[in-house]
């Protein structure tokens, strides 16, 4: 019995397993019913329902990189798009992926100070401080870096890192360098935390020390007069800053556009040689010492050449020379015996005639003294002018223009008042009211009197305005703080945030004849945070050429924001808080790219590929991938401009008819063939982005149509074309489309 029901108990086992398996082979075959069919036309296979094909029509979930098949979008691509029969799957790796805000989206206001101090612990000397140049390098990876702006403070000795616009720097692993000529070189790493400021002491390897060469004659007498000077010299570190490079750009595909209607580049110039027949008058020079003494400046631990050049008179001898580090203390005096020359002082001029022998060396010329305030009082007895204010504005200065530029006269509360040492040109002097920012008047011609005081009495009738930009998050806080804003003559206005919205303020003038800045003429002006040209800064660098493979430098293909503001007068004045709100953007993509920390990355590359493209993008992709041209694909740069028609095109050179010959056997769908055609690769090369220093992307395009679907391709750390490390898709909104931070 027992094995009678065993037996039974299988049998049931195996009709349920073929119930099941005939359910699903069934469910199969219906499933291929509903398959669309497809016919041979020609050489090409091309299906009934093609316009299902169609990725916008195809519903779309965002799936995982490890879900299962199951969970996978497939993309069919006709056959037409590829190079073989048949068709192929193209499965969309799309992410789940969700906007980061708040934070995420906020770059950081970290600052760092170094105060720099010789190897005694004492301030550096006036003329090297003013020599040394700084480099700040923030480490991305173990071989990548990014230069950072930075400057050193001559006059207090101080290594500022406060960033561009003094925002703050990104957190992280810094490395700076400094060369500090005679002082030697000086090389640190530090970290910085988010939203902190650091503070730190360094010193440098060397010193400077007076040393005192004395000239005698044989008789032991002191020498009052040479016909030179000591000097002193080193050898300076050619190129101190190597230890750091930059990552390696991958450097999307660019268009070509037609030459034939650009001007030249500008970058032509010819020099003429310029002689001039002069006769040089030839006069005797002699230096005076300080009782037979010279006094030089040296480094201590730095080698160095002390040198005197003998005079045939003085010495037989060409010249005294010693070369030292100068570390010990009996070096600190050299004497040097020679003739005493005798000179005829109708036919000589004396040099260091009130600095004998450089006696001022002695005293104490160090820079990183805190200058005394010392107020200049005015005088009522000379030449001036004392500009009386009726109504107290604290963010007014009153500008004088002189030979040397503009001037801001000193204020005590409302009085503005000046003295000339000299009458100016013509008697008379150029003055306006200004906030330092977009607020000025016109230039006002004020007539002076010699030793006298001229007096002027004024009234403003201000008003102050706001004017709020309707912006996004990630924008508010990539322009908060930034002189975003600017008008005619370079004046710029501070962007502020308050209750996350963005906003600046400035004043107008009640009588409109008196103010000079059209509000019609205000922009909204920004480059990202990106590194200036060296040439801007205060320690200009001479090896431009090494410097420029590292630097991050902004173009027309970059963030480059440069939209008009449309400040109505009337408007602010008919509103009674006088304030006005507008939305100056349109068609526009912004993100953040932040590492695993939250920390801004730059270098990240991307392309946007419209999803009425997308299956002829990655059909493309997928037939370089598996094409033996690989090589000619990569290195496919036709000369043509890529916005005419090329087929048409009967100026196109042999040389690019070969490449399209050779193309047109690769690629045979005339849609892909026109799609590659136009953008030399799979992806779209018209609609780039770059993120900066800090991490922010901006695309802006009239091509961004709200509503439609996009994908980002985003390059970081792959070098391949053909392999982004991210790609999100999303669908573009009206106005801004905000896409938040995004981890990459």
């Amino acid at each position: 019995m027992k094995l009678i029901g065993f037996i039974s108990l299988i049998l049931l086992c195996s009709l349920l397993y073929l119930f099941f398996t005939g359910f699903q082979s069934i469910e199969t075959g219906d499933k291929e019913k509903n398959t669309p069919k497809v016919k041979n036309i020609g050489s090409h296979n091309i299906s009934d329902n093609d316009q299902q094909l169609n990725i916008n029509k195809i519903k779309q979930e965002n799936i995982s990189d490890t879900t299962s098949a199951q969970n996978r979008i497939i993309f069919k691509i006709p056959s037409s798009v590829l190079s073989e029969k048949g068709t192929k799957e193209i499965i969309a790796k799309e992410e789940k992926w969700v906007p980061l805000y708040k934070n995420a989206i906020s770059r950081s206001t970290s600052k760092a100070y170094f105060q720099i101090l010789d190897a005694r612990g004492k301030p550096l000397e006036k003329y090297q401080a003013n020599r040394m140049q700084v480099r700040l390098w923030r480490q991305i990876n173990k071989n990548q870096w990014i230069e950072k702006r930075i400057k050193f403070d001559a006059a207090k000795n101080i290594i500022v890192c406060e960033g561009q616009q003094k925002q703050g720097l990104e957190p992280g692993f810094y490395s700076l360098e400094l060369d500090g000529k005679g002082y030697g070189q000086l090389k640190f790493n530090f970290n910085l935390s988010k939203n902190r400021d650091l503070h730190g002491t360094y010193f440098l390897p060397n010193f400077r020390k007076i040393i005192t060469i004395h000239f005698i004659d044989y008789n032991g007498n002191n020498i009052l007069f040479t016909d030179n000077v000591p000097s002193y010299s080193f050898n300076e570190v050619k190129n101190p800053f190597k230890s750091h490079w930059h990552k390696k750009r991958m450097f999307l595909k660019e268009p070509t556009y037609d030459n034939s209607r650009r001007g030249g580049s500008g970058r032509f110039v010819t020099y003429k040689h310029h002689t001039k027949s002069y006769t040089k008058s030839y006069t005797n020079y002699i230096c005076k010492t300080d009782e037979g003494k010279y006094y030089i400046r040296v480094f201590v631990g730095q080698e160095g050449s002390l040198n005197y050049k003998f005079s045939p008179l003085e010495n037989i001898a060409k010249k005294f020379e010693i070369k030292s580090k100068f570390e010990n203390d009996r070096n600190n005096e050299f004497i040097i015996e020679m003739n005493a020359v005798k000179y005829d002082p109708k036919k000589t001029t004396i040099r260091l005639k009130k600095d004998a022998g450089r006696k001022s060396l002695l005293k104490n010329q160090l820079t990183a003294k805190e200058p005394q305030s010392s107020e200049v009082k005015f005088n009522y007895n000379a030449t001036g002018i004392s500009y009386h204010l009726d109504n107290l504005i604290p963010k007014l200065h009153l500008e004088y223009k002189g030979m040397r530029g503009s001037v801001f006269i000193k204020r005590k509360d409302n009085v503005f008042e000046r003295n000339f040492h000299s009458m100016p040109y013509n008697n008379d002097i150029l003055i306006r009211w200004t906030d330092k920012e977009l607020f000025q008047t016109n230039w006002e011609v004020i007539p002076l009197d010699e030793n006298l005081v001229t007096y002027r009495y004024d009234k403003l009738d201000l008003i102050q305005f706001r004017v709020n930009l309707l912006l996004s998050p990630t924008f508010n806080k990539m322009l908060m703080g930034m002189y975003a804003v600017t008008a005619l003559e370079k004046q710029k206005a501070q962007l502020f945030v308050k209750n996350n919205q963005l906003y600046f303020t400035s004043y107008i003038l009640k009588n409109e004849n008196k103010i000079k800045t059209e509000l019609s003429n205000l922009h909204l002006d920004f480059k990202g945070f990106y590194y200036e040209k060296r040439s801007e800064f205060r320690n200009y660098s001479y090896d431009r050429p090494f410097h420029r493979r590292y630097l991050l430098i902004n173009n027309y293909k970059n963030l480059n924001l440069k939209i008009p503001l449309a400040v109505d007068r009337k408007k602010i004045l008919k509103n009674k808080d006088h304030e006005i709100t507008l939305k100056p953007l349109s068609s526009v993509l912004i993100l953040r790219l932040i590492d695993e920390v939250g920390v801004g990355l730059p270098w990240v590359e991307s392309s946007l590929v419209c999803h009425d493209h997308i299956n002829t993008a990655i059909g493309l992709k997928r037939i370089i991938e598996n094409s033996t041209e690989k090589v000619f694909f990569h290195n496919f740069k036709p000369t043509w401009n890529s916005e005419k028609k090329h087929s048409d095109d009967k100026n196109i050179s042999e040389q690019d008819l070969k490449l399209m010959g050779k193309l047109k056997s690769l690629i045979q769908n005339k849609k892909a063939l026109k799609y590659i055609l136009k953008n030399k690769t799979w992806y779209n090369i018209y609609l780039k982005g770059l993120s900066d220093a800090k991490g922010y992307m901006t695309i802006r395009s009239d091509e961004i149509i709200p509503g439609k679907k996009y994908t980002l391709f985003l390059w970081s750390n792959s070098k391949d074309h053909l392999k982004p490390d991210k790609e999100i898709t999303f669908t573009a909104k009206k106005g801004i489309t905000d896409l938040g931070a995004l981890k990459i």
